[in-house]
């Protein structure tokens, strides 16, 4: 036991120790603490001692080392609370730096963990007043439950891969390995458990320094990022329903990372349900936000992770305000044109290969949770993705054919023939005419975001339909008949607005 204890480095030894203490502890301070011994401290030891393929030490070598022997816990289980933590840190530290480490048991190991981890930490009666871990930890315990998830169904899905010990574990146990129902269950559970939806119906803010509305807040979000990962872009918006995106106070959470992914992938369901107006609305926010918060977020594995996103997020604004005119806000409008400047005149004129090449860099790794498609032979890399790719280019297909130029032309008249629309298109056939104007009305209506026609029983996936076009027609036999729907602004508006802006940042000031 000497021995071993030798090969862990002191420091290590007495950052384990602290740490187990400091979640005894029910100090105020306490979380302060634990933000520097998780946030700081674990990054500093990991980059000194555990780089070039060395992990931290197991917890069953920590326990036989006498790691523990002058730690005393306060509570009945504050050893396998401390367990699960520990395991779930050192399991992510693999995951994230030593990726050719990780086996099925390793996968296996950390779902079980997980499990036990959500079971202790849900013990509302026992531990709410006890246990006062970090926002920032529970975040990264949600989020990278769900990227481990995705992770093994990719890995699962690529039998070239894998060694004959492996195979025959997926075999026998596959459907009990990140089964998915299981983690949607227990992602449910945990939303059903902290009662976070009940308690945003009464109030559109709450604290979210209690352990239980933390976990229930970040595991919606959780929520919605898997039904995307799934395609199920609906169930995906409905699982954040009782969030009001365009409300500001949804940005003050303070966890970059929950923030970025809320708005990211509840943007790319927009754009997956052909709501583009409301794709602009929530991408201008965040990243507006991001613009005007430019800060480090984390010396964490977070901090890549939010930069990769936001590049993601200008990719799809860049689709979106292409397909969708919308005003934007100057700085995010500059910082859009400073990275996509050519491509959206390329979108603009139609060249539907850039529509698809910002589309594969956008979107979210896609995953399949069907376990029984893994084992054949056949098994082609990516499946998700290009499916969706596909779905998008005809998307894509559908809306540049000939409708840009038939916009263009109704723009110019008060009325115009079928046959005269045609010859101007070059093509000769009314019947055909009428179902692309057909195609455009139906192309250029979109469900829209209204505080107005929303309540807490209607989500976000209830809202009216809004024409998006500045011209407006409709059809008697073969004339079509053109009114003009430009809106003249209101400046009067715009400079009350304003105004009042400025009194806040004066009231800010004083």
């Amino acid at each position: 036991k000497k021995e071993m204890a030798k090969q862990i480095p002191e420091e290590v030894i007495e950052f384990i120790k602290y740490l187990s203490n400091s979640l005894e502890q029910q100090k105020q301070d306490v979380q302060k603490e634990l933000i520097y011994l998780y946030d700081h401290r674990f990054n500093e030891l990991t980059s000194k001692y555990f780089t070039e393929g060395k992990s931290w030490p197991a917890y069953e070598e920590l326990k036989e080392s006498n790691v523990f022997s002058d730690v005393k816990y306060v509570r009945k289980d504050g050893e396998e609370i401390f367990k699960a933590l520990y395991n779930e840190i050192r399991i992510r530290h693999i995951y994230a730096k030593h990726q050719s480490d990780v086996t099925v048991h390793l996968a296996k190991e950390s779902y079980e963990n997980y499990h036990t981890l959500f079971s202790l930490l849900t013990e509302y009666e026992k531990y709410e007043k006890q246990i006062k871990l970090p926002k920032q930890w529970i975040w990264n315990i949600i989020d990278e439950y769900i990227y481990q998830f995705s992770n093994f169904c990719k890995y699962r899905s690529q039998p070239k891969f894998k060694k004959d010990d492996e195979v025959e574990i997926l075999q026998k146990q596959g459907n009990d390995i990140w089964n998915a129902v299981a983690v949607m269950r227990q992602l449910h559970s945990l939303v059903e458990v902290s009662q976070i939806r009940q308690k945003l119906n009464e109030n559109k803010e709450v604290n979210l320094y209690d352990i239980m509305n933390c976990i229930g807040y970040f595991s919606m979000i959780g929520l919605l990022r898997i039904n995307v990962l799934f395609g199920d872009f609906y169930s995906g918006l409905q699982a954040v329903s009782c969030l009001d995106l365009f409300d500001k106070a949804v940005l003050k959470t303070r966890i970059t990372a929950s923030v970025v992914t809320l708005f990211f992938y509840t943007s790319f369901s927009y754009v997956m349900l052909r709501r583009y107006y409301d794709a602009v609305k929530c991408l201008q926010i965040i990243l507006n936000h991001i613009l005007k918060t430019k800060q480090p977020y984390s010396k964490s594995y977070q901090t890549d992770n939010v930069s990769k996103i936001t590049d993601q997020m200008y990719a799809l604004l860049a689709i979106t305000v292409s397909l969708c005119s919308c005003r934007l806000d100057e700085s995010v409008h500059m910082a859009l044109r400073e990275k996509y400047s050519k491509e959206i005149t390329q979108m603009q004129r139609g060249e539907e290969s850039v529509y698809d090449e910002l589309f594969r860099f956008a979107q979210p790794k896609s995953v399949t949770p069907n376990a029984s498609l893994v084992y054949g032979k056949n098994v082609k890399k990516n499946i998700p993705q290009n499916n969706l790719s596909k779905v998008f280019k005809r998307e894509i297909k559908q809306s540049q054919e000939y409708l840009p130029a038939i916009r263009t032309f109704l723009r110019l008249y008060t009325s115009i023939t079928l046959e005269k629309l045609g010859n101007f298109i070059d093509c000769n056939d009314v019947d055909l005419v009428r179902g692309y104007l057909l195609r455009l009305k139906h192309k250029t209506i979109q469900l829209q975001f209204s505080k107005n026609h929303r309540t807490f029983h209607q989500p976000l996936t209830h809202d009216f339909p809004s024409s998006m076009t500045d011209v407006d027609y409709h059809l008697i036999n073969d004339m079509v008949n053109i009114a003009d729907s430009t809106h003249t602004r209101h400046y009067a508006d715009c400079f009350i607005k304003n105004t009042e802006a400025l009194n806040e940042i004066l009231g800010s000031i004083e």
